[in-house]
């Protein structure tokens, strides 16, 4: 997944903490891609009270996001960065 002038792409990264075969997936996905050489963000590490901001701004400057989303995170307020 190399741009088209070859260059490594930025990818972001988010699931839900409590979801635990979720982290395990978003994880391995991390490794594999960094390990590729791309640029990833994880949203683990993030402050509390500034996740939303953080995250759209990660999510912005990515060529590619992967949310791994349940029924327990789909509602309007938390797909919101999205």
């Amino acid at each position: 997944m190399i741009d088209s002038e070859g260059r490594p792409r930025r990818f972001f990264i988010s699931y839900r903490r409590r979801a635990n075969e979720d982290a395990r997936l978003a994880n391995l996905l991390v490794d594999e891609l960094r390990k590729a050489g791309h640029e990833v963000f994880i949203d683990v590490d993030i402050p509390v009270g500034r996740h939303r901001l953080v995250c759209r701004d990660h999510a912005a400057h990515a060529a590619i996001a992967a949310l791994f989303l349940d029924r327990h995170v789909v509602n309007p307020r938390t797909i919101a960065v999205a």
